[in-house]
């Protein structure tokens, strides 16, 4: 991970490239009052935390949810619950203290909240889904990009990236219309988005670049540097940058 980071500066790419693999689920932040909405996979509910006290006051109990990992969005006012145990999404609407509606996802999909709609990404299959934020019901057609997926990102003007590994090519989406495939690897390659600020990066692992997308072109491609396997055991010489934030939590930055 420390080796995209290097190379993310040497390409000069603005913000920072961040890498995250933990083992709970992400937090919502309410945009109303900036507290937090935390998920407790273990008995299937999501507390809110006071921003200025730090003590918990709600509770949300989601349906047969004990023991699931849980991902909480926030969509204005209203939050999206993810059950990929149970491949279910929830429209909770805090003030009810309840899930309002849910909606059945395929297996192993994502959850993307844009301006306009909800977008489900099925990478397995290669399809996006929109629903509408209020009823969760399909809106429009769902597109099939035509094969399997990599990572898709967001980027703050609501345009999906979705990299089609198959075709080694970007499909930008904006508001359910896709655009012109951008090619940027040979077909097969395994290629994912990442963010650097808010510019689309492409990650191809397989031949070990990262090129940026810039006005929906691939910019400077970016080799990045293969560490030699440790087989040495000291970790005195180790030069990782990982932070260990918690018993279950690593990122690197």
């Amino acid at each position: 991970m420390a080796t995209v980071i290097s190379a993310a500066a040497a390409a000069g790419l603005t913000g920072a490239v961040v890498f995250c693999a933990t083992g709970i689920a992400p937090v919502a932040l309410s945009s109303s009052d900036a507290d937090v909405w935390l998920p407790w996979n273990t008995a299937g509910l999501i507390t809110h935390l006071q921003s200025t006290t730090g003590r918990a006051d709600a509770a949300i109990t989601i349906p047969a949810a004990a023991g699931h990992h849980l991902t909480v969005l926030a969509d204005g006012p209203d939050l999206l619950v993810a059950d990929s145990d149970a491949h279910l999404l929830h429209l909770v609407e805090p003030q009810r203290l309840a899930p309002a509606r849910s909606v059945t996802l395929p297996a192993g999909a994502s959850v993307d909240v844009a301006p306009d709609a909800v977008g489900v990404i099925d990478s397995a299959s290669g399809r996006v889904i929109r629903l509408d934020r209020k009823r969760l019901t399909p809106t429009g057609p769902t597109l099939d990009l035509g094969g399997p997926l990599g990572t898709t990102a967001q980027t703050a003007d609501g345009t999906l990236w979705a990299p089609v590994r198959a075709s080694g090519s970007v499909v930008p989406i904006m508001r359910g219309v896709p655009a012109a495939p951008i090619r940027v690897a040979p077909p097969g390659h395994a290629i994912d988005m990442v963010l650097s600020g808010d510019q689309p990066v492409v990650l191809d692992a397989t031949a070990a670049t990262l090129v940026p997308l810039v006005d929906r072109q691939p910019g400077r491609t970016t080799a990045l540097a293969i560490p030699p396997a440790d087989t040495d055991t000291d970790t005195s010489t180790s030069t990782s940058t990982s932070t260990d934030t918690g018993p279950n939590r690593r990122c690197h930055r």
